[in-house]
C-alpha cells in the first residue's frame, strides 16, 4: 500500500516510541501465551476491530510502509487499546529475533501477490516466507489467510502442502465475515465492487 508522506507520520511514532518496535531493534514478545501477528497490516482496521473484540489477546501488527503505519497506530490511540504492540519494518527482519512457537494465530491479510513469475519468491507464502512463520507459529498454532487474488491462493495452499499444517477451512469465495472476524480496507473496497475473496485455515501439526 503506497500513500503520499505525511508531515505528521513521523512526529507520532517518535512520540510514542514506547507502542512500537523497529527492525533494527530486537523483538520482546508481551504475553505470550495470547500472542496473535498480523504480517502487514496495512491502516490497522483489521487489528484495531480484533483487539477490541479480544482485550485478553495481545496483537502484533508488521508493517513496513512508514506512512501507512502512521495511519495504523493513529487509530489505536484513538481506540485506546491496550493490547496492541506496533512493528515498523521488514517481517524478514523482525522473524531473526522472534522466538520458536511464539505466536497463537498469525494472520495474512491481502498480502501483495507479486504477479510476475519471477517475484513470486517475495510472497509472504513462498518457501522462505513460510519457513520463517511455520517456526514463530505456536504447535496447534493457526494461519489465516485472506486475499483477492485466486493465483496467491493457490500458490499458497500448495506451499502449505509442504510444511506441517492440517487445512481447516478453504472458502473459495468467502461470501460474507463470519463472527468474530474484521474486515480490513482492501476488503471493504473490494466486496463493495462484488469482487472475490478467498480464505483459508491452516492448524500447524
Amino acid at each position: 500500500m503506497r500513500l503520499k508522506n505525511k508531515p505528521w507520520a513521523k512526529p507520532l511514532i517518535a512520540e510514542n516510541a514506547s507502542r512500537i518496535t523497529q527492525d533494527d531493534h530486537p523483538f520482546v514478545v508481551q504475553h505470550a501465551s495470547h500472542a496473535h501477528l498480523e504480517i502487514g497490516m496495512g491502516k490497522g482496521d483489521f487489528i484495531v476491530g480484533k483487539a477490541a473484540l479480544n482485550p485478553h489477546i495481545y496483537f502484533y501488527g508488521i508493517e513496513r510502509a512508514t506512512t501507512v503505519f502512521a495511519f495504523a497506530l493513529k487509530k489505536v490511540l484513538e481506540h485506546e487499546l491496550p493490547n496492541v504492540h506496533l512493528l515498523l519494518g521488514d517481517f524478514a527482519k523482525f522473524s531473526l529475533t522472534m522466538a520458536a512457537e511464539t505466536f497463537q494465530t498469525i494472520y495474512l491479510n491481502f498480502s501483495d501477490p507479486w504477479p510476475k513469475l519471477r517475484h513470486h519468491k517475495r510472497r509472504l507464502t513462498a518457501i522462505g516466507n513460510l519457513e520463517k512463520i511455520t517456526r514463530i507459529l505456536q504447535a496447534s498454532g493457526v494461519l489465516i489467510m485472506k486475499t483477492d487474488n485466486h493465483d496467491l491462493f493457490a500458490f499458497t495452499l500448495k506451499n502449505l502442502a509442504l510444511f506441517p499444517y492440517d487445512i481447516i477451512s478453504v472458502q473459495e469465495p468467502y461470501d460474507s465475515l463470519e463472527d468474530g472476524d474484521v474486515a480490513t480496507e482492501y476488503e471493504r473496497y473490494f466486496r463493495d465492487r462484488g469482487e472475490p475473496i478467498y480464505r483459508l485455515i491452516a492448524k500447524k501439526r
